[in-house]
């Protein structure tokens, strides 16, 4: 096997590294540098040979000694270009003529050695002697490839240059000899005595590290990165890139953790990628390093992480025993909340957005499949066992349409025309999977689906003026740094301004989740086996923003049942922490959402003032009462004010149903003076 390694400008040496046969072709013997280090591994009473074109004249030496443990207890000889055994005094010989030299490495039992091969060709030659006039003279001389030549002659002159193969070599002040061998240069006497001085300036030598054993010769591999980088311990992995340099065909891969080494399954792609794969059956967790070994000895390793299946960590929100749905939030999504007026200036504000709106889709999901809002738990008695995770599992845990499911939202609609009942409507597409007979990742890989493309709901002109209405306030005037304090803890409005600004925020972002929500509701039912029905969910919209103002919408008892009986466990390992989803403010770490500004009467949590919990405000403001009134300053039957956690609590009867407000009468300190006021915010008590 020939293996080019010689870098653009290096001098030529032909090292060969063979066992030694009489049978075996020079063309099968690898190249190697001027200088290099080999690491040999050798057997019992075998022979290697390394073979190298040197210059006459040039001083070889030859260092050899044991490496890492079990000494070959081998030895070198060095035979020049005629065949003829050559003295090494301290390692070292001159080469009495141009051509090949070979130093023959035996060993007198199995082990490694490392070989130091350093050759310095002459720098400068000289030749005397006396010529008659016009009489011709050949002076050769020997040189690697790439030397640079410059003659002074003394009682001559030049007459031509010829190369290695007898083909002429222009002759100039500095002459690049354009390849490894014997020149000749000839010379014309003028009468009587001559001096030819030959300046040869060879090129740098690279120092290099190569490998060598009867089954390959050749640099070490570098292994540069990992993909995966970790896997379970739980049974086999297969496909891991392996990517980096040098990779030889036969590469083999392990697994080592101190004295303990696992073998793995490999496929050579190029001399730069490998795919590996091992069993990890029972493999202790931690970490381990993912080693890569030639068939010429070298080899090189990345860190590799064994994780404990048992323990690994899951995305905040996974249930068990549920269908684990992964809502993938995209870059496009937060770009696109500038069409609602949710995203400005400031990058606290509008991350803070993001999160609340996020946070708030999963709220509504949960409660559209009948599961508590807050923490996900089953609530209803029908309730459909989903969980809702905004975070992706690790690649090395699980893939997503593999054993858990993925809806992407965000961006434009794409793929051609929708593929929808509604050809006007094209807020993506789900074919009905029946019976939930596999996982689904909607709007990635998955042929015929289409992800959820919020951008198009940013269409306002098909879409209704509820919607529309929504965001014109943002719209006219988008978030800004100083809405800052709206999303912070502890805060509690202090003025009609205040009060205004946070239910215009509440407004556009209720409204955006709850489009956002229905949407994916009927994207994840259609894939969990439900198909379009004439109303509800289910029911495909006729415009824009229909699931985003009718806050009645939800699963027939029919299409819930059928949901339950179809939702599959995903094949998740490892555990979970409860994903919470609170009522604004945020809570640092954690998705929040923004308070209903409108109440349904399916919300039976306690209430807290708009802007959180009042034991937090300020020491210069007070909470006095808190109380729900009807259109005429009525109070509403079901609700009382708990003073001392300041918490309003209660559910409305289902006999009332209408417009209500929710009054939070407030004290502040002014000069040493209370003065009160109240906020108000309306609730709509429905059925």
């Amino acid at each position: 096997m020939r293996i080019s390694i010689l870098p653009a400008g290096a001098v030529p040496l032909l090292l060969l590294l063979l066992p030694l046969a009489a049978d075996t072709p020079p063309e099968e013997v690898p190249v190697a540098g001027r200088k290099d280090r080999i690491h040999g591994t050798i057997e019992a009473g075998a022979a290697l040979a390394v073979r190298l074109f040197l210059p006459a004249e040039t001083a070889l030496r030859v260092k050899l000694r044991p490496e890492h443990g079990a000494d070959p207890a081998a030895t070198a000889a060095v035979f020049g270009p005629a065949g003829a055994s050559l003295p090494l005094e301290k390692g070292r010989a001159v080469i009495p003529a141009t051509g090949e030299v070979r130093i023959r490495v035996t060993a007198g039992a199995a082990g490694r050695y490392r070989l130091d091969v350093t050759a310095k060709p002459p720098r400068r030659l000289r030749r005397t002697g006396d010529l008659t006039e016009g009489e011709i003279r050949e002076i050769p001389f020997g040189a690697f490839g790439g030397t640079v030549l410059s003659v002074k002659l003394k009682g001559v002159e030049a007459v031509d240059l010829t190369g290695p193969e007898g083909e002429p070599v222009d002759l100039a002040k500095k002459t690049s000899l354009p390849a490894d061998g014997t020149y000749r240069l000839r010379v014309r006497g003028a009468g009587g005595p001559f001096k030819v001085t030959l300046k040869l300036r060879a090129p740098k030598p690279e120092k290099r590290e190569r490998y060598h054993s009867a089954l390959g010769f050749g640099p070490a591999p570098e292994v540069l990165s990992l993909d995966p980088s970790e896997a379970l311990d739980s049974g086999p992995v297969s496909g891991i890139d392996v990517a980096g340099r040098n990779f030889e065909r036969g590469a083999r891969v392990f697994l080592e953790k101190g004295k303990v080494e696992l073998e793995g399954e490999v496929t050579w792609v190029s001399d730069r990628e490998l795919s590996a794969g091992f069993d990890l059956t029972g493999a202790r967790s931690g970490k381990w390093t993912l080693l890569v070994r030639n068939p010429s000895g070298g080899e090189a390793g990345r860190p590799f992480r064994v994780l404990d299946a048992a323990g690994v960590a899951l995305p905040d929100g996974v249930r068990k025993d549920t269908e684990v749905w992964f809502l993938d939030f995209t870059d496009e999504f937060r770009a696109d909340l500038a069409d609602f007026g949710l995203r400005g200036d400031s990058e606290e504000v509008n991350q803070a957005a993001e999160e609340v709106v996020e946070a708030y889709v999963v709220h509504l999901l949960r409660v559209h499949f009948g599961r508590d809002g807050v923490k996900g738990r089953a609530e209803a008695p029908d309730a459909v066992p989903v969980s809702f995770v905004v975070e992706k599992v690790r690649d090395s845990v699980a893939t997503p349409g593999v054993e858990y499911d993925r809806l992407r939202i965000g961006g434009a609609a794409t793929g051609g025309p929708p593929v929808s009942d509604n050809p006007n409507l094209p807020w993506g597409y789900v074919g009905v999977d029946p019976d939930n007979t596999s996982r689904e990742d909607i709007g990635a890989s998955t042929e015929g689906t289409r992800a959820l493309p919020t951008a198009e709901l940013a269409d306002f002109d098909h879409a209704t003026s509820e919607f529309r209405a929504a965001f014109a306030p943002l719209l006219a005037r988008p978030l800004t740094g100083a809405d800052a304090s709206y999303f912070l803890s502890g805060f509690l409005p202090t003025s009609a301004e205040d009060v205004a600004r946070v239910t215009d925020i509440i407004t556009a972002v209720e409204t955006l989740s709850r489009e956002i929500a229905g949407v994916a509701a009927h994207h994840i039912a259609r894939a969990m086996g439900v198909a379009n029905s004439e109303e509800g969910i289910m029911g495909t919209p006729t415009r824009f923003g229909v699931f985003g103002a009718d806050r009645g919408l939800s699963f027939s008892p029919a299409e819930r049942d059928l949901l339950r009986r179809n939702a599959r466990p995903s094949d998740l390992p490892g555990r979970s922490n409860p994903l919470l989803v609170h009522t604004f403010p945020l809570l640092p770490g954690q998705p929040q959402v923004l308070p209903e500004a409108k109440v349904s009467l399916l919300y039976s949590a306690d209430l807290s003032p708009v802007g959180g919990d009042p034991l937090r405000t300020a020491k210069t403001t007070r909470v006095t009462v808190i109380d729900v009134v009807n259109e005429i300053g009525l109070p509403l039957e079901g609700f009382a004010f708990d003073p001392d956690r300041f918490l309003l609590r209660g559910t409305p009867p289902a006999t009332s149903v209408g417009t209500f407000w929710l009054k939070i009468g407030l004290e502040q300190q002014v000069g040493g003076e209370w003065s009160g006021y109240a906020v108000w915010h309306r609730l709509d008590v429905v059925r």
